[in-house]
């Protein structure tokens, strides 16, 4: 289990809010321990200074046997503040390569170095057959209009796409590793699947290979549209078509089953109980051997 924006505030990054807040660090340190005393986490000891709650590590990993090793990860204290926010505060927005040159900043990170040195050490370290990384927002780099060619593209500045795809910590310590990323789970309002790899502009090849596997789950009770509206994003692709580095996306409420097979079960209405359910699609995460015996992940639809 770990948190996200909305346990402190919306889009806050670090010790920034969006309104840039100076008793910014108290808000944060009340909404942690408010998390700390009511969810069922468990967490190295506190230290006794007065702020004890104002830097409050949540990361860890757990070992499933030697099937999986999950990392829980957080992306919110240590990271980058947001690239380019409008209007003179903190906060995401969304943001085109042009407008917004600070986003391919190599500098930039979203666990902090020491996270990130903690997250190598684990992986490279994993006798599991499936790493897991447990997170707050979407991985895929994933852009709100086409992209035809390199440098194009419109991006969300508070998740991954926040920072430049080849400097994804997780993905870079993945390919020196040659550990396999089953999932890099989430939630959020819409549903994605997606292939991972560091060079977001081009298909996936021995040169560019397909690190890590995606799926972001929606909330249960998340009021959008039925699954059948909305199949195009942005008019570039169908919904249920799996492209490189692109994702799925259902305008519904679903879960994921921790399976080699994923289904997405979607209601007709949350807002009714007896509304009916149905498997809008089931996703496959196959493990297969390259030339180099190094374990890779791809995704397919089943039937495909």
């Amino acid at each position: 289990m770990t948190w996200d924006d909305h346990e402190v505030c919306n889009d806050y990054g670090n010790d920034r809010d969006e309104r840039l807040d100076p008793n910014f660090l108290q808000r944060r340190a009340a909404a942690y321990q408010a998390f700390y005393e009511h969810m069922p986490v468990r967490l190295p000891p506190l230290s006794a200074e007065p702020m004890q709650f104002a830097n409050l590590r949540i990361y860890e990993r757990y070992d499933w046997g030697r099937l999986g090793r999950l990392h829980v990860l957080d992306d919110r204290q240590y990271r980058s503040y947001q690239v380019c926010p409008k209007g003179g505060g903190g906060g995401s927005t969304s943001v085109t390569t042009a407008e917004c040159s600070e986003r391919l900043d190599p500098s930039r990170t979203m666990l902090g170095q020491e996270q990130e040195k903690w997250l190598a050490q684990g992986l490279a370290g994993s006798g599991a057959r499936w790493n897991i990384l447990t997170q707050q927002t979407l991985m895929a780099q994933s852009s709100q209009v086409a992209v035809l060619n390199e440098a194009e593209g419109k991006f969300w500045t508070d998740g991954w796409t926040a920072i430049p795809s080849p400097g994804n910590a997780c993905l870079t310590t993945c390919k020196s590793t040659g550990r396999p990323i089953r999932g890099a789970l989430r939630r959020c309002a819409y549903f994605y699947a997606a292939n991972l790899k560091r060079d977001f502009y081009n298909k996936a090849s021995a040169a560019n290979p397909i690190l890590a596997t995606e799926f972001c789950g929606t909330s249960i009770t998340s009021s959008f549209a039925s699954a059948g509206a909305h199949r195009s994003v942005r008019g570039t692709e169908s919904a249920y078509q799996i492209r490189p580095q692109r994702q799925a996306r259902f305008h519904a409420a679903g879960y994921l089953a921790a399976a080699d097979e994923y289904p997405l079960h979607g209601a007709g209405r949350c807002q009714s109980a007896d509304s009916g359910i149905s498997t809008l699609a089931s996703f496959v995460v196959e493990r297969w051997q390259t030339r180099r015996s190094d374990a890779r992940l791809k995704l397919r639809r089943c039937g495909q």
